[in-house]
């Protein structure tokens, strides 16, 4: 008798990032309601329960944004009124922002940027004068219209597919409640590999964590990984892929 692969898909948005959880289960040899039960009762909460963690993780990650962003806002040594002046002295701006990347530790890089999208503020410093005004999560919050913080897709450094990250801006406001700037911070999502190693179940259980365009984030395989394999022809995330949220079930056999 042939056995039977099962997968499970639980898909989360939050904003803009809705990286899917994929979730595969135990191989069995005979596919029966008493083992249907069994699966969902253990897996389905299994992967809701990574898709949880990945959606706290990068919750807690813009509380910490919108931390940062309500001490530059409040620190009247920074500046942040002549935000967009052609005069505007970053120095006090880049200490604090040296500050509080040295004190997150998933933070790849944090930047204060203007109302023409170009980082006033860095840290690294060698962020300080990149223009971000085409990038889609800059155009959102500085949108008057649109509150609250933004989210890129997944990104990849140049070079170094290894390294995922997901960028979050949060409106940077001066004393009269007016927008005058944001500030980004790139979150690397490594952290999602060790959540995702601590979901398997049983010998042949794993799990993968995938962005909305199928490539690997989380793989048990760090060659997959390292790639940012591409799994979005899989007939599982065919099936789920452009879902905002829910659970998917698959059955493949060998």
């Amino acid at each position: 008798m042939h056995s039977l692969r099962w997968y499970i898909s639980v898909g989360f948005l939050m904003v803009g990032v809705g990286p899917l959880i994929f979730f595969g289960a135990q191989r069995i040899s005979a596919l029966f309601s008493t083992q249907n039960a069994s699966i969902q009762q253990k897996h389905e909460p299994m992967a809701e329960s990574l898709a949880q963690a990945i959606y706290g993780y990068l919750l807690d990650q813009t509380a910490a944004l919108q931390s940062t962003a309500s001490q530059v806002e409040s620190d009247t040594d920074a500046g942040i009124p002549h935000l967009n002046d052609s005069s505007f002295n970053p120095a006090r701006l880049n200490q604090a922002l040296a500050a509080a990347h040295s004190a997150q530790p998933a933070l790849l890089q944090l930047y204060v940027g203007n109302l023409k999208g170009r980082a006033v503020a860095a840290a690294p410093p060698a962020g300080v004068g990149v223009d971000y005004a085409d990038w889609n999560y800059v155009k959102d919050v500085l949108n008057p219209g649109r509150v609250g913080p933004k989210y890129s897709d997944v990104i990849r450094s140049k070079g170094d597919s290894s390294v995922a990250a997901v960028v979050i801006a949060v409106p940077i406001l001066d004393a009269g409640r007016h927008l005058v700037g944001f500030l980004a911070g790139t979150v690397n999502l490594s952290e999602v590999q060790r959540l995702s190693t601590y979901s398997r179940i049983g010998v042949n259980g794993q799990a993968v964590v995938v962005d909305r365009r199928g490539r690997v984030i989380a793989h048990p395989r760090d060659d997959w990984r390292l790639e940012a394999k591409d799994l979005s022809s899989a007939a599982i995330f065919q099936q789920s892929l452009g879902q905002e949220t829910g659970v998917s079930w698959y059955t493949d056999p060998d």
